[in-house]
C-alpha cells in the first residue's frame, strides 16, 4: 500500500511539474513573439488582474492577419497600450475605444499611451458600475458611441468577477454593433464558471458563430478570413 500510494505521489508531483513547465516555456514564447511592443517602450504596469502573454498576442496577430478596423474594449488595461503600440509600429488604421470603471486606473494607461507617443490611438469612456436589466454591468447610458459605429473586435477582460456574471452584459449591449461581414470577441477568466456560462449564453444569440476555447480565456469569431492564434510550438 505505502509503494502505491508513494507511485500515486510521484505521479501527481510529475504531471503537475510537467504542467507548470509547459505554461512558463508557452508563456516564454508568447512573450518573445511580443517583445517588439515591449522592448523600447514605457514600462507596463503589471497588476494581478493582467492577462497572460498569449491572450495579448492572440488578439495581436488578429489585428494583423484579418486587417480589423475597429477595436471596443471592456477593462482598460496592457491589451489598451500593445494594441495601440501595435498600430503604431506596423501603421495599422486600427481604432480604439476602452471602456472601464476606474477614472484613476484609466489615468495611468492614458498616461503610459503619452508617454509613448501614442494617444491618439485609443478613445476612453469611463463608465460606473450599475444595475441594469438581469446584471451589473457598466452604465450603458455613459457608453456613447459615434453615429454608425461598428466594431470587428470586441475584448472583455472586465469589470473585475466580483458579482454574479459580471460580464454577460457586454454583448447583449454591443451586439448591435457588431459587422455583419466578421468579427472576434475575446472573453478572458473563462476558466471561471461564469465566464463558462457567460460564453454559452452569447452563442445562443450569436448562432452562427463559433468559439475556440484557449486555456484562460475564449474567443468566439465570424467570418474572419484566416485562424489567428499565436504560435505555440516549434
Amino acid at each position: 500500500m505505502a509503494e502505491n500510494s508513494m507511485e500515486k505521489d510521484l505521479r501527481y508531483l510529475y504531471s503537475t511539474c510537467f504542467r507548470d513547465l509547459f505554461f512558463e516555456t508557452r508563456a516564454t514564447r508568447m512573450l518573445s513573439l511580443l517583445s517588439p511592443l515591449v522592448s523600447g517602450w514605457s514600462y507596463l504596469p503589471m497588476t494581478n488582474w493582467s492577462a497572460g502573454p498569449e491572450y495579448y498576442a492572440h488578439i495581436c496577430n488578429d489585428l494583423i492577419i484579418n486587417k480589423k478596423e475597429s477595436v471596443i474594449e471592456a477593462g482598460s488595461g496592457i491589451s489598451t497600450i500593445l494594441m495601440a503600440r501595435l498600430i503604431k509600429k506596423n501603421n495599422l488604421k486600427t481604432k480604439i475605444i476602452s471602456i472601464d470603471h476606474d477614472p484613476i486606473w484609466q489615468n495611468v494607461i492614458a498616461h503610459c499611451l503619452e508617454t509613448d507617443g501614442i494617444a491618439e490611438n485609443v478613445q476612453f469612456i469611463c463608465s460606473p458600475i450599475a444595475q441594469q436589466g438581469e446584471y451589473s454591468w457598466y452604465d450603458k447610458s455613459k457608453i456613447v458611441l459615434p453615429e454608425n459605429f461598428v466594431t470587428d473586435t470586441i475584448v472583455i477582460d472586465g469589470p473585475i468577477g466580483n458579482v454574479p456574471m459580471a460580464r454577460y452584459e457586454a454583448i447583449p449591449f454591443l451586439k448591435k454593433y457588431l459587422s455583419s461581414e466578421c468579427y472576434t470577441i475575446y472573453l478572458h477568466d473563462t476558466d471561471r464558471p461564469d465566464e463558462q456560462e457567460t460564453i454559452r449564453r452569447w452563442l445562443e444569440i450569436l448562432p452562427n458563430s463559433a468559439v475556440q476555447t484557449m486555456w484562460r480565456y475564449s474567443v468566439i469569431q465570424f467570418g474572419t478570413a484566416f485562424w489567428f492564434a499565436p504560435q505555440t510550438v516549434a
